[in-house]
């Protein structure tokens, strides 16, 4: 600051007199030695009349040259004088063009900070929020005079105190806090979620966080809690009694039925076993997503499980004439895994090739080695493959290539999004590929040798996992 007042002061001095410092040099140069002669003349140095010539020279250059000498020092200082202005002037523009340009960063950042759409706050070590962004008065109720005025803990829900107190004595030490939620009150009393992420300044007892409302969010997560506990016991157990008796009585059990009616009974059972299998594979989802699906690993041989998925799904591709064919095969290798998911993955698969092969067609299956030791599965169908509009959601739940209400082949959607999952668990991978005439959906899984090591580092494989394997 006082090198800008420096400069300024010295700025005006050199810009205000600018033809004095030009006249000056000159007048110096010509009134000094004028004066000097004159006193040297008139002072007896000299000597009296008639003066000698030498005498004179002499004076006169004693005079010029100490008249050059000041000239000199006299210039000197003005380009010294000069010269500090300059570097005043410099360091004085470089200030200003540094303090325009943070107040420009305070601008953008106060007019981010405002706009928004996330709950910004900034809170100190003493429990109060210093700094707070409208987006708190839209979504509590409170002003921001309000929120700040009173310690946050008070504002959060008696069943979230004890945790939201951990989390800030975390964030004071120097921890981080990534999708940490609690409720806070509104101004009518109700409660809204939040979910936090917040960093801490311990050295300056900031914290700043980041807060989004997902009150939405939760209130679907319970509709679908409700739904699935519906699904659960609602509809899955009348649903199998349905299934159960339409199997006895297509069976004959009560004797033998006209034509026509068995032919309806035979719709609704199979009809009944479709909803079977989708109240199935909703409840599968659910555990798969809550972390609820159990699995018991053990040492088993890979090809006998391919039989059973082949021998199982037969019959249903007899239905369309497809011959089910086993190309490659590995006789003994041996994989640990969850045996029903595994040939949950290998029924799902099988089905969906022979679903859709072309009439008359083959689906191949093929055992081979992968990478690293692992052991690959792979099958093949020869139909029309996978539009490449859709091939980026083939894994997603409830997604179907056409989900017209026309579409000619059934199912959910959710078979491949539940296969990749169980494979996920069992430390392997899933992929397919695709081409008119010929798609390949494969999995990959570890031996039993090499899963021992991969076992803690599957997603998803818990504690408790672990400990149900088995050889």
């Amino acid at each position: 600051m006082q090198c800008r007042i420096d400069g300024r002061v010295s700025r005006t001095l050199a810009d205000e007199s600018p033809p004095l410092r030009k006249l000056a040099p000159h007048a110096v140069a010509i009134l000094l030695p004028a004066g000097a002669y004159l006193v040297l003349r008139y002072s007896g140095w000299l000597g009296a009349a008639p003066l000698q010539p030498w005498r004179e020279a002499a004076a006169l250059a004693v005079t010029l040259g100490v008249a050059a000498v000041v000239l000199l020092r006299y210039r000197s200082g003005f380009e010294r004088q000069d010269q500090a202005a300059a570097a005043a002037a410099r360091t004085d523009a470089a200030l200003q063009a540094e303090i325009r340009q943070r107040a420009r960063a305070e601008q953008d950042r106060d007019r981010f900070f405002d706009l928004s759409m996330d709950m910004l706050a900034i809170a100190g070590a003493d429990g109060y929020f210093k700094e707070l962004n409208p987006a708190w008065e839209r979504v509590l109720g409170w002003t921001l005079a309000e929120l700040l005025a009173c310690p946050y803990i008070e504002l959060v829900h008696p069943d979230d105190v004890a945790a939201t107190s951990r989390e800030a004595q975390r964030l004071r030490l120097g921890g981080s806090a990534v999708d940490f939620e609690n409720r806070f009150q509104t101004r009518e009393g109700t409660w809204r979620w939040l979910s936090w992420r917040a960093t801490s300044l311990p050295e300056r007892g900031l914290i700043y966080a980041v807060a989004r409302d997902v009150s939405d969010r939760k209130k679907v997560e319970q509709m679908k809690d409700d739904f699935v506990s519906v699904v659960s016991h609602e509809l899955r157990t009348p649903l199998t009694s349905i299934r159960g008796s339409l199997g006895l009585i297509a069976g004959g059990v009560v004797g033998k039925l006209p034509e026509k009616v068995g032919a309806l009974v035979e719709i609704a059972a199979k009809n009944s076993e479709r909803l079977v299998r989708l109240i199935n594979e909703i409840l599968d989802v659910e555990k798969i997503e809550s972390g609820k699906m159990g699995f018991r690993f053990i040492a088993q041989e890979l090809m006998p499980l391919v039989e059973h998925a082949l021998a199982s799904n037969r019959p249903y591709a007899q239905q369309f004439s497809i011959e089910l064919r086993v190309v490659e095969a590995l006789p003994g290798v041996k994989v640990r895994v969850d045996t029903d998911r595994i040939e949950q993955v290998l029924a799902n698969l099988v089905s969906n090739a022979t679903k859709f092969s072309p009439r008359g067609g083959t689906v191949e299956v093929r055992v081979t080695r992968g990478a690293a030791g692992s052991v690959r599965f792979a099958i093949t169908d020869h139909g029309k493959g996978i539009p490449a509009s859709f091939q980026d959601r083939v894994f997603e739940k409830f997604a179907q290539a056409d989900a017209s209400s026309s579409r000619q082949k059934g199912g959910t959607g959710l078979g491949l999004s539940i296969s990749r999952a169980i494979v996920e668990r069992h430390g392997g991978q899933m992929g397919f590929s695709s081409a008119p005439g010929n798609t390949t959906f494969f999995f990959e899984l570890p031996d039993w040798i090499t899963f021992d090591g991969l076992l803690a580092e599957a997603p998803g494989i818990s504690a408790e996992d672990q400990g149900a394997s088995a050889i």
